[in-house]
């Protein structure tokens, strides 16, 4: 069944800005208030910002209804669609390999001062 598309974005909650992972965002949208809603826009954005805060929220993109994230991005909102927990791989689907770390060879990789392996040159 179709949704009825409409001009708003009903916001359900607020929730911590680090408490959803970035594998959660799937698509960002800037949010533009219309002339009537510059203040409301305003206030929501810098209570988002002083809280360190998302509001999570549905919103009807084309024919569709989305659950999305609302969050302050320097003087704007952005409107990121999110995927569902069901949507994403887990680490265990994708196959990686696991092999046992010694204590030896941890100690031996963290003495890089950029952490990652590092490369000579002839």
């Amino acid at each position: 069944a179709n949704v009825r598309a409409t001009k708003t974005i009903d916001i359900s909650d607020f929730v911590p800005a680090a408490s959803i992972a970035p594998m959660f965002f799937e698509k960002p949208y800037y949010v533009v208030p219309r002339k009537e809603s510059t203040k409301a826009y305003v206030l929501l954005r810098d209570a988002l910002a002083k809280k360190e805060a998302l509001a999570i929220a549905s919103f009807v993109l084309r024919t569709r209804e989305h659950l999305v994230a609302l969050m302050p991005v320097e003087d704007a909102i952005v409107l990121e669609i999110l995927r569902f927990g069901h949507e994403l791989k887990t680490p265990a689907a994708l196959g990686l390999p696991h092999l046992p770390t010694s204590a030896r060879g941890l100690s031996a990789s963290s003495r890089g001062s950029s952490g990652s392996p590092s490369a000579t040159s002839r």
